[in-house]
């Protein structure tokens, strides 16, 4: 499992933030194609999801009540719930990525 985590944050620390979109292009983006920025939001969503089970030893990254089901139309109006209450505490330049595990981690708290 360590293996697994060092491979992916070495993969994120070699491709950069290069095709990472910011928060400010995400904005410009949702004006122009909403379903492209759903599409990209759920696809940032899914990584964490993953990320969150392999992470299950008591340290995850955010921790989604198993009675609750949320979709991914739910998870979209979480993180554009958290940046128009939030978005102006962030950096223009914050990584998309950031914002929603952000979202996530604000909605959904390990207690």
């Amino acid at each position: 499992m360590k293996r697994i985590l060092i491979t992916i944050l070495v993969t994120l620390f070699l491709t950069g933030n290069a095709s990472a979109m910011t928060i400010t292009e995400l904005g410009k983006r949702y004006e122009e194609d909403r379903v492209f920025v759903a599409g990209y939001i759920y696809g940032i969503i899914n990584t964490y999801l993953y990320a969150n089970i392999i992470k299950d030893t008591g340290n995850r990254l955010f921790c989604i009540p198993e009675d609750e089901e949320i979709g991914a139309s739910g998870f979209v109006q979480l993180v554009d719930n958290y940046q128009y209450i939030n978005g102006h505490k962030l950096k223009p330049d914050t990584p998309t990525e950031i914002m929603v595990l952000l979202a996530i981690q604000d909605e959904y708290p390990c207690e």
